[in-house]
């Protein structure tokens, strides 16, 4: 799992991708898989109480969904962006 942190270290410093929205997207997609791995060292026997088991599942369920929630809006974001920049060009073109 630290290798997981060095590697959003990396990302961080070096800089990657072409552009800071996409570098930022997958800092906060290797962050929440950090989270993730968390969860699933807990559910070894770290944690013998059975309902408290059940708690960090219910969290590790949310922390995925939260990660797919943040793909979708950045995905959602960037399709709207660009039906726009096709719009205005169209309109310019009229």
């Amino acid at each position: 799992m630290q290798l997981l942190l060095w590697y959003v270290i990396y990302i961080e410093t070096v800089e990657p991708h072409e552009t800071k929205f996409q570098t930022t997207q997958e800092t906060v997609n290797e962050i929440f898989l950090l989270f993730t791995c968390y969860h699933f060292v807990l559910f070894t026997g770290l944690v013998p109480d059975f309902e408290m088991r059940e708690n960090i599942g219910w969290s590790c369920i949310g922390s995925i969904c939260a990660m797919v929630g943040f793909n979708v809006l950045a995905l959602l974001s960037i399709g709207i962006k660009t039906l726009m920049r096709k719009f205005k060009l169209w309109k310019l073109k009229r």
